[in-house]
């Protein structure tokens, strides 16, 4: 069944994609609000720095991340980032090419 951002009743959104046969947690999420700076949201898989605590990489990007006019900026934050406030979340595959080529540089 090919990926849809149109959720059918029973149907979850995948937590992970495949970068070079191997698994990279992630949640995408889409704001759907067209023109919006910051439309997409990619939350990763958290990892502990000494002397710190959690540290949660997060991607934030607009429908063209490499044009000079364009948004895709990376993050980190202390909690996971999740809630409505993000948008929906979406599989990697109905995303905008610019923007899976942003996620795949960036992992």
């Amino acid at each position: 069944m090919p990926f849809s951002s149109k959720r059918s009743k029973g149907y979850r959104v995948k937590n992970t994609i495949l970068v070079d046969g191997k698994r990279k947690v992630c949640r995408i999420f889409d704001t759907g609000a067209k023109g919006s700076v910051d439309r997409y949201t990619i939350a990763f898989k958290g990892f502990r720095v000494s002397g710190f605590g959690m540290v949660y990489p997060y991607l934030a990007s607009d429908n063209t991340p490499f044009h000079p006019q364009g948004f895709g900026q990376h993050g980190e934050n202390p909690v996971f980032l999740t809630g409505r406030h993000l948008g929906k979340r979406v599989c990697f595959d109905v995303l905008p090419l610019q923007v899976q080529q942003f996620i795949l540089g960036n992992i």
